[in-house]
């Protein structure tokens, strides 16, 4: 992971150290939004938006800025599908956390998987489609983070993923999370949500992330805030001490009911490299 050479800053009128710099404790993790994928309807709606290599069979996110030793998170919301529909993911290196479709009125799946990122990464991660595909409207977000536990054969030591009961969907539609327990203080909390959004072409939706969390991307699957049936949400925020988070819910206000998905990733900071 990046090696930090200084950590004190001195500017006109004084000095301050970054948190975690010279008191022992590790710096926290850095993350960052490295390239993010979409694509609206390929059913019998008009397809009028994708990023490249995202067709109505396969999926493709550029790996443009990615670093060796980067910790890379990809989190993924594709509409219908199955709990095997995100194909080529340990091919590419990736570890699953999470892939659960859910019936949320006419089915959504969504994922999230890691890996380290190595000096030979390739150009593009990409895959097939698996059971179930339909309209294939999804998004697709990849994470770096730096500063992350190298030590652990995990370095997302925790995941929880829920999905709100029901299938008329909700305007607006509220993600909610009973949270995590962090087991390291100064974690990194990833939230991401997504929605089964239950209406007519051409829908938008405002994102409102959980009370103490950075937006880190917000995304439909027209490429803006505009979707036909997928949009996501990822967030985030440190933890200072180690213990329960409580409750974490965000908001995605639509033009149609939605039923939304949500998930909490834990990543601990580097104890190795206490400074």
């Amino acid at each position: 992971m990046r090696v930090v050479v200084a950590g004190v800053v001195c500017l006109v009128g004084g000095c301050f150290a970054k948190p975690g710099f010279g008191n022992g404790q590790p710096p926290t993790p850095d993350v960052r939004l490295i390239s993010k994928a979409f694509a609206n309807s390929f059913d019998h709606l008009p397809h009028l938006a994708s990023s490249p290599g995202m067709t109505g069979t396969t999926w493709e996110i550029s790996a443009a800025g990615v670093e060796p030793n980067d910790l890379l998170l990809l989190i993924g919301n594709v509409d219908n599908g199955s709990d095997n529909v995100w194909g080529g993911l340990a091919t590419l290196g990736f570890t699953q956390l999470v892939q659960q479709f859910y019936n949320g009125g006419d089915g959504q799946t969504f994922v999230a998987a890691w890996k380290i990122a190595t000096a030979s990464e390739p150009a593009t991660y990409s895959g097939t489609f698996g059971d179930g595909i339909a309209s294939a409207a999804a998004t697709i977000a990849l994470v770096g983070i730096t500063d992350y536990d190298d030590a652990l054969t995990s370095p997302v030591t925790d995941s929880i993923a829920a999905v709100e009961p029901g299938f008329a969907g909700t305007m607006p539609s509220t993600a909610t999370s009973p949270g995590v327990t962090t087991r390291a203080s100064d974690s990194l909390l990833i939230w991401a949500t997504g929605s089964d959004w239950l209406g007519s072409e051409g829908g938008s939706n405002t994102f409102d992330a959980p009370a103490g969390f950075t937006s880190l991307v917000t995304l439909g699957d027209r490429g803006n805030n505009q979707f036909d049936w997928s949009s996501e949400q990822i967030a985030y925020r440190v933890q200072p001490a180690a213990g329960a988070s409580g409750e974490i819910h965000g908001t995605l206000t639509g033009t149609v009911p939605g039923t939304p998905w949500d998930m909490v990733l834990v990543v601990p900071p580097d104890m190795q490299h206490a400074l």
